[in-house]
């Protein structure tokens, strides 16, 4: 039911879209990477390269690839950041991109957490899988965007961020991924600390997604 719920919405939101000619792109004051350094107990550890090839293959708009450490943890996190809905859908879902990576990808389940962002707190779902390639195994967690609305797959992105394109004309997007190296951790304990450190990060992404910058900036 939920499937044909969300398809309906696809379908009638798509139809209105349409009647719009150009998207009306509003860019940030600030990058990602500027905007998220430190937050709870978390301080950035090292900057990861991406190659132009991948950044424009993306399409990115912005992103931050960053790994950062409590003192005891080590966690990466990665945001493709998108102003425009044009390009909903260019961020890889994991079960794409990391098999073509020689990654195998095991138990996938969905879950749902809440934390604070913007006036009150916001329930986030996602995604969870475990990714292994030789002797490393990588538990990941991540979510699809749409403006301040998490979602835990990509159907549900599109079908939100076009219902808020109609009521507020929002059109931004971005992928989510917290990952880390299981090193002899339960995905239980993973899961724990993925989902802290998420917590933790999630107020400051929030209110990267609530800036705007000047109205001179507007495309």
């Amino acid at each position: 039911m939920k499937i044909v719920i969300v398809t309906i919405c696809l379908l009638v939101t798509g139809l209105l879209v349409n009647f719009r000619t150009e998207p009306t792109t509003v860019e940030k004051g600030i990058t990602l990477a500027t905007s998220i350094e430190n937050f709870g107990n978390w301080r950035p550890a090292a900057e990861i390269p991406l190659q132009e090839s991948i950044r424009d293959a993306l399409k990115l708009d912005d992103y931050l690839f960053r790994s950062f450490t409590d003192g005891s943890e080590n966690i990466t996190l990665y945001i493709g950041y998108y102003f425009s809905n044009r390009k909903v859908g260019a961020s890889h879902d994991p079960l794409v991109c990391f098999p073509g990576q020689g990654w195998t990808l095991e138990d996938r389940v969905k879950g749902k957490m809440t934390a604070l962002g913007g006036e009150g707190t916001r329930a986030i779902e996602y995604s969870t899988m475990v990714a292994g390639r030789g002797d490393t195994k990588t538990f990941l967690l991540y979510w699809f965007q749409a403006y301040d609305i998490p979602t835990s797959d990509t159907l549900s992105q599109k079908a939100v961020l076009l219902w808020r394109k109609i009521l507020t004309g929002g059109e931004e997007s971005a992928f989510v991924r917290i990952s880390m190296d299981m090193k002899g951790k339960t995905r239980q304990e993973c899961l724990d600390i993925l989902s802290r450190f998420a917590r933790d990060f999630y107020p400051v992404f929030v209110k990267y997604i609530n800036t705007t910058a000047a109205k001179g900036d507007v495309q």
